[in-house]
């Protein structure tokens, strides 16, 4: 039932404020193969889901809604990031497998609790994965460092970041975390300029196949 209520035409924000208010986040965005698992720390989910719903209110030709997000599927997925990252902040579990990657937790609560798609499921992965690198391009940008003008190193970038479910859902979600972190209003409004700043030199490839 949860899952439907994030589906393109119903209320996403008011079904996560729901979960929110009635404690439930724990009992729905979890593992049940590991009950004994970490929680995430959700004092301040309420700002993730918030933020993205005035993301997505104040939509306009550029913005960062409206370069991050195409379409209901885009919709759909933007979402489902903001519902799990609380466990963005929970570290990796060792992976059973030897020589196997690190078990991302966001990527267990949703495959294990919702049944997540595979599509979702690399999303999560990636969006991790590339978090460091997409935080390292922003503040290139934000400080206009040497690095600013060097086209190719941006589009190696979103060229690396585009197989598992795009570069566009991967930098939203770094922008999701970034507010779970944030201790203060200022903090995260200011975050959310960066990120404008970000989206802003990104642009010149719109309409490219880069984009």
């Amino acid at each position: 039932m949860y899952v439907l209520t994030l589906r393109p035409g119903k209320y996403p924000v008011e079904a996560l404020a729901l979960i929110d208010r009635l404690g439930l986040y724990h009992a729905v965005f979890t593992d049940p193969t590991r009950p004994d698992g970490p929680q995430p720390d959700i004092s301040n989910w309420a700002a993730v889901y918030q933020c993205l719903d005035m993301l997505a209110r104040t939509k306009t030709p550029g913005s960062i809604y409206d370069e991050l997000v195409r379409g209901d599927e885009g919709r759909y997925y933007a979402w489902a990031l903001a519902a799990l990252t609380p466990w963005e902040r929970v570290d990796d579990l060792p992976n059973p497998k030897p020589g196997k990657p690190s078990l991302a937790m966001s990527f267990l609560a949703a495959r294990e609790g919702f049944k997540a798609h595979n599509k979702l499921c690399d999303l999560l992965v990636a969006s991790r994965k590339h978090r460091g690198a997409i935080k390292e391009l922003k503040d290139i940008v934000i400080t206009k460092g040497e690095a600013l003008n060097e086209r190719e190193r941006f589009g190696m970038a979103i060229r690396e970041w585009n197989p598992k479910g795009g570069w566009r859902l991967q930098v939203l979600s770094a922008i999701l975390v970034d507010v779970d972190v944030r201790t203060t209003a200022d903090a995260a409004e200011g975050k959310l300029y960066s990120m404008a700043c970000y989206m802003s030199h990104f642009g010149e490839w719109r309409g490219s196949p880069l984009g």
